[in-house]
């Protein structure tokens, strides 16, 4: 449900600290004679279904910024798997404030469908108070390189081919690899003669569209030149906490042969973390990639489009004017996380630690995540919220309206 970029953000760098180089060695044993195809869920995040160590059923966020296997602190726990060995280690990532997390060292088994492999290693993070508790780990595109990766959005299917037969009718982008993270050229004309051009890191981790790095950001002074933008911070946004930037709505994005109208764009003004980096511009998000059926051949480096029947489709940018946490499986409640200055939510009253109980009648709990994404991220009347703060419950109304 949280789609916003820095509110799903765990891939930059996620597994770049030198606690956890190794990480990018698996024991992996793939079938690579035929086409496999694994249905996920798609909500913004590509959800996997996995299986843990032959008896947990754990829901994945596939992440193309991540190496190996990182689970929920609480989700491992709720397995009752028993960690003989561990170490602490630092987890950088957006925000400025790197977590200390513990690293399991025993031998962790994940199978997806036919595929099964061993990460030598296993971080575990507070990952649920980022993308909410749809998600019970991140699992990195290491099983996927023997094969050419097709993520159908519409379908919501990902198929490994074992050769590239199926590529007629695809543009080709070609990728730079760096660290096992994968980037590629794209233009952006944030208003009339001022166009951005840079290396944005693809990242099938996160649900926005595309986010500037503060530094670039800076080099191009959209500070003073974008006239119409909304100031945000969401204070659980990345693996390093509080986020902060703008959002904008650009006049084009460009993406190899595509170009896209009206895409609302982020930039962040962090000052450390990951979005602060000048190794690379920004992050290309899956409400792009969404537009366009995709291949991927990890191995040589090549991104492959088609357009999809959504590629006109206008952007919708955050009609709430917030960022959101599903809890409603522990309290019963979605967290309000961050805020847009001027938005929907903040002129409704709404503040951040504020828990939503109630949605135009209905409890939060008897809705799922489909629902409660089209009720706050569709345009339409006005919402009727019950929320808690302080033990105090209270009324509001929220407009659904676009602000950018």
């Amino acid at each position: 449900m949280k789609k916003h970029l820095f509110a799903i953000l765990l891939t930059t760098a996620v597994f770049c600290s030198a606690a956890f180089l190794l990480l990018t060695a698996f024991e992996v044993e793939p079938d690579t004679a035929k086409p496999l195809t694994i249905p996920f869920q798609y909500r913004g995040h590509i959800l996997l279904k996995a299986n843990i160590n032959g008896k947990h059923t754990a829901n994945l966020l596939l992440d193309s910024g991540a190496d190996g296997l990182l689970l929920d602190e609480q989700y491992f726990n709720s397995t009752g798997i028993v960690i003989e060995r561990s170490q602490q280690a630092q987890l950088p990532g957006a925000g400025a404030e790197p977590q200390i997390i513990t690293v399991v060292l025993d031998r962790i088994s994940v199978r997806l469908d036919t595929i099964t492999f061993l990460p030598r290693y296993v971080p575990l993070m507070d990952l649920r108070s980022i993308v909410g508790e749809k998600a019970d780990g991140v699992i990195g595109i290491e099983f996927t390189r023997p094969y050419l990766t097709e993520i159908d959005f519409e379908r919501e299917e990902m198929t490994l081919h074992p050769d590239n037969s199926v590529l007629a009718g695809f543009d080709s982008i070609r990728l730079e690899v760096r660290n096992n993270r994968y980037y590629l050229p794209v233009a952006i004309e944030a208003a009339d003669g001022l166009v951005i051009q840079g290396k944005f890191q693809l990242d099938l981790g996160n649900g926005g569209t595309l986010v500037l790095n503060s530094p670039i950001a800076q080099k191009y002074d959209l500070d003073l030149k974008i006239q119409k933008k909304m100031k945000y911070f969401n204070v659980s946004g990345g693996a390093g906490g509080r986020v902060e930037g703008y959002q904008f709505r650009a006049k084009s994005l460009t993406l190899g042969n595509t170009i896209l109208a009206m895409p609302h764009i982020d930039w962040s003004t962090d000052a450390g973390g990951a979005l602060a980096s000048t190794q690379f511009d920004g992050l290309l998000g899956n409400v792009i990639l969404e537009r366009f059926r995709v291949m991927i051949d990890f191995g040589k480096g090549i991104l492959y489009l088609k357009p999809g029947t959504n590629l006109s489709e206008p952007f919708i940018s955050n009609i709430s004017g917030m960022s959101v946490v599903n809890k409603s499986s522990t309290i019963k409640a979605v967290l309000v996380t961050g805020l847009y200055a001027g938005g929907n939510a903040e002129k409704a009253g709404l503040q951040v630690g504020d828990r939503i109980v109630s949605v135009d009648g209905k409890k939060v709990t008897t809705l799922d995540e489909k629902q409660m994404d089209a009720l706050l991220r569709q345009p339409g009347n006005p919402l009727e919220l019950i929320y808690i703060r302080d033990g105090e419950e209270k009324k509001t109304s929220l407009q659904r309206t676009e602000t950018l």
